[in-house]
């Protein structure tokens, strides 16, 4: 057996273009994204790349077209970043500006209009209070409900015409215990199981 030494491919820094390094942002691993995403931009850079840091959570994501980035390496953590919503937003470009505008604005909620889910018990929507006086009801081991993300794209003027009257919603059926969740659901979740599942109904 031989050994063979792989050397990378060589890339000219030019080709890439303006590139935005997104880190920072708003989730809880603020402190990691900003360390790590430090890193990438100071390793970028003293290969020759154009590149820029891009905080999510002091800069509206537009400013990314209206600055001329060509393209993004995004070094975000947690919320936001590692769960593809901010990837999802920069490929989709449904909606524009920062995480934290998009949530003050509600303007989110012409594709999301209901809530994260509801309580489930002797009723599939069973009764109980969400929120006490100005406190939300705080989430206990035994609870039963539902979370259930949904995207409701309906068509406009401003929506890109191959995802107008899309619309999809994924809901688990779920049991707070000591340490998170026991969920109870097995319905297909990743584009790949879904095609396969669709491919043979």
């Amino acid at each position: 057996m031989s050994l063979v030494q792989l050397s990378a491919p060589t890339i000219d820094p030019r080709s890439l273009g303006k590139v935005a390094v997104l880190f920072g942002g708003t989730s809880a691993e603020r402190d990691v994204s900003l360390m790590s995403g430090a890193g990438v931009l100071k390793a970028l850079q003293s290969q020759g790349v154009d590149a820029h840091a891009f905080d999510p959570a002091e800069r509206p994501l537009q400013e990314l077209k209206s600055q001329g980035f060509d393209r993004c390496f995004i070094a975000l953590h947690g919320r936001h970043g590692e769960d593809g919503t901010v990837q999802g937003m920069l490929d989709l470009k449904l909606l524009e500006g920062s995480v934290d505008g998009i949530i003050e604005s509600e303007s989110y909620k012409q594709f999301y209009m209901h809530r994260t889910g509801h309580w489930l018990g002797m009723d599939v929507h069973d009764a109980g209070e969400y929120k006490v006086g100005d406190e939300w009801t705080r989430l206990v081991p035994g609870m039963t409900l539902t979370v259930e993300p949904g995207l409701y794209i309906r068509p406009g003027a401003d929506i890109p015409p191959a995802l107008a009257g899309i619309g999809i919603r994924i809901e688990d059926d779920v049991r707070v215990t000591e340490t998170g969740c026991d969920v109870f659901t097995t319905a297909p979740k990743t584009v790949a199981d879904i095609e396969e599942v669709m491919r043979h109904d």
